[in-house]
């Protein structure tokens, strides 16, 4: 399961539509994939993602993902 979360700039830009970072998350994912964190990124290994928002990044003009992966005990 991997829990993205997503930090807007700190510059006061509140206004954050999380479902707008799914492409460069995506590359990210393959990213993860390629370095062989796991086998593969289809849904029988990444059986979930959740999109959270954390609010500010701290950075002035940057956003900030953080991608947390925990494992599914079924």
């Amino acid at each position: 399961r991997l829990v993205v979360t997503i930090y807007a700039p700190s510059d006061g830009r509140m206004l954050v539509n999380l479902s707008n970072f799914y492409p460069t998350v995506k590359a990210l994912v393959d990213g993860m994939t390629d370095a062989g964190i796991w086998t593969d990124d289809i849904h029988e290994i990444i059986k979930y993602m959740t999109f959270e928002f954390g609010g500010l990044s701290g950075i002035k003009d940057k956003y900030k993902i953080e991608i947390e992966v925990k494992e599914v005990h079924e």
